[in-house]
Parts: structure tokens; C-alpha cells; sequence
């Protein structure tokens, strides 16, 4: 799997490629419960990455594990309220803001290249 600019960005910032991606599927998620299997499928991961991205999220309070129910296999955590949350917001900012500015910059050369031929 060839890395995204997401994953480099990650690693650079975070340490790891998943982490960034992972927090922002938690975040992004509506109702704040989820699963690692849920993180995982929605991000074509293996499950064993996301729950060492979800046990250091909870080791800084981002997210909280739910009382397991005896018919469901499934772990559930809730996203807290942690200002933590904050910089991963942040980071989606920056990181759209710089690709758009690649992007755009990418578009120029090509069209005042164009020109020239």
C-alpha cells in the first residue's frame, strides 16, 4: 500500500502512519461510540492496528472504553470531551489547507506549461 500524504503527514506529527487517520475516523464519528472493527473496516485496516491506536488514545483520556454487554463480542469506547481533541481537528485543518495549496500550485505548473507548447 502506497503511503498518503495523510499517513506521512501522521508519521511526521504523530509518530505512527494510522494515528492521525484513526483519530479522525473517531472524531468524525456522529454519535462518539464505535468499535475497532468499525475503525478499522472504515479504514481498510487490520484490527490489531487500530486497537494499539485506540489504547494510546485512551492512555490520554481521548477516548473512553464502554462496559462490555455478555451477548456482544464487540468492545465499544465513547470519544471523551478532551481538549486533545482540538489538535486533531486542527491537523485535518492544516493538512486540507496544505493540499489544497499543492493542488492548486500542481494545477498552475501544468496550465502555464501547457501555454508554453
Amino acid at each position: 500500500m502506497a503511503a498518503t500524504a495523510l499517513e506521512f503527514l501522521s508519521v511526521q506529527l504523530f509518530g505512527r502512519p494510522m494515528r492521525l487517520p484513526v483519530a479522525l475516523q473517531i472524531l468524525d464519528n456522529a454519535s462518539g461510540i464505535f468499535y475497532a472493527t468499525e475503525i478499522a473496516d472504515a479504514l481498510g485496516l487490520r484490527p490489531n492496528n487500530v486497537t494499539e491506536e485506540l489504547s494510546r488514545l485512551q492512555s490520554l483520556g481521548m477516548i473512553l472504553p464502554l462496559p462490555r454487554r455478555p451477548a456482544i463480542r464487540a468492545s465499544y469506547y465513547e470519544r471523551t470531551d478532551s481538549e486533545l481533541w482540538v489538535i486533531i481537528d486542527a491537523a485535518r485543518n492544516a493538512i486540507q489547507s496544505a493540499t489544497d495549496h499543492l493542488d492548486s500550485s500542481h494545477h498552475s505548473e501544468k496550465t502555464s506549461g501547457d501555454e508554453s507548447i
